[in-house]
């Protein structure tokens, strides 16, 4: 059976992580790299430091979702134009699910184990 792996970042001011996950809720790797919130960094910037964070990764594989939690997405038009910015990244297949939300929800996900 193939494995299917889902990439997430959580996107501060002062720096991004990139978590490779497998289907059994594994961490595959992990990765940090410059800041990508979008109230401190441009949009280009911060799809710049997304790429250079998934580049870090030790190991890179086809995703089935991508989703990133930055700081500075404060609404649905946010949430729109940033998920229509990261389909165009190289490393995002077409046909990937892709989400996008401020990143308190990882903190919240966090805290709730999830």
């Amino acid at each position: 059976m193939e494995t299917n792996y889902y990439l997430g970042f959580d996107g501060g001011g002062t720096k991004t992580r990139a978590c490779l996950m497998d289907d059994l809720d594994r961490v595959v790797c992990e990765a940090y790299g410059p800041a990508s919130s979008i109230d401190t960094v441009s949009l280009e910037t911060s799809l710049a430091s997304l790429a250079a964070t998934y580049a870090a990764l030790p190991e890179q594989h086809s995703v089935a979702a991508v989703f990133a939690g930055l700081g500075g997405i404060a609404g649905p038009l946010d949430i729109a134009r940033y998920i229509a910015a990261l389909r165009q990244l190289p490393f995002v297949p077409e046909g990937a699910r892709i989400g996008a939300e401020n990143d308190v929800l990882n903190a919240l996900a966090s805290g709730n184990g999830k």
